[in-house]
């Protein structure tokens, strides 16, 4: 049984068990998207589709703004969740450290995911960076976030952060309720994680996933060349 799963059983015994040891106050409390955000949200995707990075930024700007205004006296901590397991198991995690907490839409942590897309695509990537620390601070079991801040310390060769984000990432996926979602987000970091692997000299460790990703998808083109790299790394460095 996964660890996540085994978490969110968990959870539902300590929601029944704090009736009789009273447990911190938890909320799913779901805090509505303000009609003035969700139109910030629907220009800047239109803007980034449309490849205008800088014209979504201020949209993007503005929208965060408005929503650390309105969390700003918020003394319950608050997690963004973008489904009901991963709401559950902020709450859980937020009892079992004797926190109060709230859950809110995750649309609002898609925000500080938009915008770090922005920074990343303009070259800006400590910005980027830096909303995507952001955006794990109100999502941490968010795998897309987890997955792109793993390749930030990818390109900064910084394996073993890179690894740590990538195997969460590979755990919490779990979480999304798409099927296909699901399996990209997994596919995305057990790859990432590999890389990591082959670029510390772990090969064997790096070949079984690749040859895993291959098994669930033999058209996975990525994972072959990878292999291939492996197989010469290996001539060129026999005693290793």
């Amino acid at each position: 049984m996964n660890r996540v799963l085994m978490r969110l059983i968990a959870y539902f015994w300590m929601m029944f068990a704090s009736v009789a040891f009273a447990a911190p106050a938890v909320s799913q409390d779901v805090a509505e998207f303000p009609p003035d955000v969700a139109h910030l949200h629907t220009q800047a995707v239109a803007s980034l589709s449309a490849g205008r990075m800088r014209e979504a930024m201020p949209l993007l700007d503005e929208a965060i703004r408005l929503f650390e205004q309105r969390f700003a006296s918020e003394k319950r901590q608050v997690f963004a969740a973008g489904s009901q397991p991963e709401a559950l198991l902020y709450l859980l995690d937020a009892a079992n450290a004797q926190k109060e907490a709230v859950v809110v839409d995750g649309r609002w942590a898609e925000l500080f995911y938009l915008r770090a897309y922005a920074h990343n695509e303009l070259g800006e990537l400590e910005a980027g960076k830096r909303d995507l620390d952001a955006l794990l601070r109100l999502s941490p079991a968010n795998a897309l976030a987890l997955n792109e801040r793993g390749f930030y310390f990818n390109r900064q060769k910084n394996w073993q952060a890179a690894a740590a984000d990538f195997e969460k990432a590979a755990d919490v996926c779990k979480l999304n309720e798409n099927p296909a979602v699901r399996q990209k987000m997994s596919a995305a970091a057990q790859r990432g994680l590999a890389f990591t692997l082959t670029e510390r000299g772990r090969w064997q460790e790096a070949e079984a996933i690749y040859q895993k990703l291959l098994k669930e998808d033999p058209q996975d083109e990525r994972s072959r060349h990878e292999l291939e790299y492996i197989r010469q790394q290996r001539e060129k460095h026999p005693a290793l």
